[in-house]
């Protein structure tokens, strides 16, 4: 049952158990509050934005920006930080002049979308202490983005800036360099190319995790990310077409009439509609589905690795979801 355990940890007094926010709008959950309370989420990373670069205008530009408020107390009554996703195609386009000039437009936005959640919901929380910037940063777009982020740190003196790294520059800092921000957020997921159509599991493999974790000392603290999502690689004629998320409708299943299910791949049989994906006759779904057992394993493998983390952080908030995922989710916490 959804919301059902009970929390029987001692809490860790050291440790924020947080939850990533990604869609644009709020939901109203059903008993969102309730789980809250249990599991001591007292935290959420709530997505505001992305920036995407403009080929018409030829500039960058704020898209998926979140735009409903409505009954977001749930999530946001408790502490949370801000995220910015930056592309890295933007960075690729952009110049010097945009690096010094794109924080303060991005400033401006975060103070927008900041009030007018706070005028939907008077009882939020205010005094936001930290901003998250994420993107997925290359050997080659890297010096653009750490000047980015000097500029936006001095847009933000009295408040903690902190960037997503993803596994494969924290393993390989010397080379991706360190992002020049107050700490890090490891992210332990996406660890393998998605677009392969021979790649197993695309969002999370322990064995793939065990190899980019390191002995050395990576030069900025670090908070952990996790995965607690899953979604259908969609392949047609061996070609990439896209994601088909799943919902409680085609989630696991394998409907006879449309499907032949071999191992985590589903290969169609039939033409049928996924949500709003027409998929034909001969097309393959592969499930990416994080394994329950390994998330624990890897839950204790990180502590080890960083047992002065500060915050443990799963990606990302859905009911059903949350429904699938619960009692892992309980086990994750309890370790950090």
């Amino acid at each position: 049952m959804l919301f059902s355990i009970s929390c029987t940890r001692e809490i860790n007094k050291q440790t924020e158990y947080s939850f990533y926010y990604w869609k644009t709008t709020f939901s109203n959950e059903i008993k969102a509050a309730d789980f809250i309370q249990s599991q001591r989420v007292n935290h959420f990373y709530i997505h505001y934005f992305d920036i995407d670069w403009d080929p018409n205008l030829y500039q960058p530009v704020p898209v998926a920006e979140m735009n409903g408020f409505i009954n977001s107390v749930p999530f946001t009554s408790v502490h949370f930080t801000p995220v910015i996703y930056i592309t890295n195609n933007c960075l690729d386009m952009m110049d010097n002049h945009w690096c010094d000039s794109l924080p303060n437009k991005i400033r401006n936005k975060i103070i927008f979308i900041t009030n007018r959640l706070q005028q939907a919901n008077p009882s939020v929380k205010t005094g936001i202490d930290e901003i998250q910037i994420d993107c997925d940063w290359t050997e080659r777009t890297k010096e653009k983005y750490f000047r980015f982020l000097k500029n936006f740190k001095q847009r933000y003196p009295d408040k903690i800036i902190s960037a997503t790294v993803r596994l494969y520059p924290y393993k390989y800092y010397e080379k991706a360099g360190v992002p020049p921000v107050d700490k890090g957020l490891l992210m332990c997921y996406n660890l393998t190319n998605i677009k392969d159509v021979k790649t197993a599991n695309s969002i999370f493999d322990i064995k793939d995790l065990k190899q980019y974790l390191i002995t050395k000392k990576y030069p900025l603290p670090l908070d952990i990310a996790l995965p607690v999502f899953s979604w259908y690689a969609w392949f047609s004629q061996g070609e990439f077409k896209g994601i088909v998320y799943p919902d409680e409708k085609n989630f696991l299943t394998a409907d006879t009439r449309f499907f032949k299910k071999v191992g985590n791949n589903f290969l169609l049989t039939a033409d049928t509609l996924a949500g709003n994906n027409y998929l034909r006759e001969g097309d393959l779904l592969r499930l990416e589905d994080p394994g329950k057992d390994e998330l624990a394993e890897a839950a204790e493998i990180l502590h080890q690795h960083f047992p002065k983390t500060k915050r443990i952080a799963l990606f990302y908030w859905d009911k059903f979801l949350i429904q699938r995922n619960e009692a892992v989710i309980h086990q994750i916490y309890a370790t950090f």
